[in-house]
Formats: C-alpha cells, structure tokens, sequence
C-alpha cells in the first residue's frame, strides 16, 4: 500500500467507526471486508492513534471551525481532519522540525476529501488544517 492509500483506508475506518458507532477492531473488519485488503502497518498505527486521541483532537479542532459547531460538520470531513490531526501532532512519524510534512498531511487531506467528499469541502478542510497548524506554530 502507498501511503495515500494507508490514509484513504484509515479515514475509511474511521468513517465508518463513526457512522456504524462501532469499535475500531469490527471497523477494521468491515473495511477489509469491503475493500478486500488488510490496512498495512501505517494505517494501523494511524487508526489507532485518531482513536486513542480522538477527545484532544476535537478539542484542538473545535477553536479552528470558524463558526461552526462540531456536530454540524459531516461525518466525511470530520473523520478526515481527525486523521490529520492525529498524524500531525501525535505520530510517532512526525518529526516537529521539518515543516514540509504539515504541507504533505493537510495536501493529502485535501485530496482524499476530493476523492470521497462534496466539491468544496476540501476549502473547508484546508482552511480548518491551516488554522489550525498556524494556531499550534504560534503557541510554540
């Protein structure tokens, strides 16, 4: 699996963890089951880290919405951003000095909500990510 594919994959379970309200393990199933492949070891560790942190990563998204309220946001765009967040600040991947990588998280973001979300949700996700990681730079 490419790591585009990892993220599509992961934000697939996460999608349907959030729609089934179902633990991760019976998401991961129902994603290998539908997709016909297992989630490779990055994806994995990417579901599990969105899962484990998924209250702190509301919680740094919910000041970012710009006006708009978490519940109000489609399910879609929400389990993307908090694939991103996840990836952002609580990989072990991640590596805080190199800036590049923010651009390759939130680029991917944009490209799987073009993929699997409405035409303009990906302005909307970008502008959330870019906030936010502006937000998180400025704290530091």
């Amino acid at each position: 699996m490419t790591r585009r594919e990892s993220r599509q994959t992961a934000f697939q379970i996460i999608f349907s963890q959030s729609i089934n309200d179902t633990d991760v393990e019976t998401a991961i199933e129902s994603v290998e089951e539908f997709d016909l492949s297992k989630p490779d070891e990055f994806c994995d560790a990417l579901v599990r880290t969105t899962i484990k942190h998924i209250s702190e990563i509301d919680g740094m998204l919910i000041p970012n919405l710009k006006g708009w309220d978490i519940t109000r946001i489609s399910k879609v765009s929400l389990a993307i951003l908090r694939i991103s967040c996840a990836q952002l600040y609580f990989s072990d991947e991640i590596d805080p000095e190199l800036k590049s990588q923010e651009k390759i998280i939130i680029n991917e973001a944009v490209l799987i909500s073009k993929a699997f979300s409405n035409d303009e949700d990906y302005i909307f996700i970008n502008g959330v990510l870019g906030r936010l990681v502006r937000s998180e730079q400025q704290e530091v």
